[in-house]
């Protein structure tokens, strides 16, 4: 299933997920939301994302679309590399 990502400027960790490509269906509260990637999520898939795929396809399936706080932290051994010293 093709499902839009989009972030939220009014909280930068809040994630909506959606198969409206404009993502008009995305609580306007919790907006405004800026269009961020899209992905192919299939059920049994392992994420490809810092999201659980069942429960982005759970909340789409039951409400059209589905809000996740996500906060990403990369580490210097995930990194492109060595962080410049200081």
């Amino acid at each position: 299933m093709k499902v839009y990502a989009f972030n939220s400027t009014k909280n930068g960790e809040l994630y909506g997920f959606t198969t409206d490509k404009a993502g008009g269906n995305l609580p306007a509260d919790l907006g405004p939301w800026r269009y961020h990637s899209e992905h192919n999520m299939n059920r049994g898939e392992p994420p490809r994302i810092a999201v659980r795929t069942e429960e982005v396809l759970d909340g789409i399936e039951n409400k059209g679309f589905q809000v996740v706080g996500v906060k990403i932290t990369v580490t210097e051994s995930e990194g492109s590399g060595p962080r410049p010293k200081k």
